[in-house]
């Protein structure tokens, strides 16, 4: 059973996401028994990334997902050294807004399509066993627009046993 006390607040900046991190501040101000964690999903990752062209030797086959898993790595630690500025000012605004340091944790993962985001966030969540998803209504809202339905209706169509937070 996942853990009420264990929230799992989704970000792509800090401005999109300012509005959702101050409310879990608020929510958590002083509590040492919540743990917050900052989750960052990394996408998308760019076409050329996503799958090798092939081929029918089975050794050059295995060398080409091998350059392509080396290159992906390459592409998802960039991505996330240069999220690493963002990631501490949320840190430092959630502490700065009473949320005590030793509760807040991060992770980042990368998401191969924007279509997956909301598989990515629930699979996040029920992995660190969080009881709170907590999405900002413009996280994510681009990559969204192009798909025509919003993450959070997603997230609580097919979010079972999770409460969310959708804060606007």
């Amino acid at each position: 059973m996942p853990s009420s006390k264990k929230i799992l607040v989704a970000v792509d900046n800090f401005d999109n996401s300012r509005k959702a991190l101050t409310y879990v501040a608020e929510m958590v101000r002083g509590r040492d028994d919540a743990q917050v964690r900052v989750f960052h999903i990394i996408v998308p990752i760019p076409p050329e990334l996503r799958e090798h062209g092939g081929s029918e030797d089975p050794a050059k086959e295995a060398q080409l997902s091998r350059e392509l898993q080396a290159a992906q790595s390459r592409w998802i630690e960039a991505q996330q050294q240069a999220f690493a500025p963002t990631l501490q000012a949320i840190t430092a605004y959630l502490v700065n807004h009473g949320v005590p340091p030793q509760s807040i944790s991060s992770e980042s993962c990368a998401c191969v399509q924007e279509a997956n985001l909301d598989i990515c966030l629930l699979e996040a969540a029920a992995a660190w066993d969080a009881g709170t998803l907590v999405v900002g209504w413009d996280t994510f809202s681009s990559f969204e627009e192009a798909m025509k339905r919003h993450l959070a209706e997603k997230l609580i169509r097919k979010g079972q046993g999770l409460t969310f937070w959708i804060v606007k």
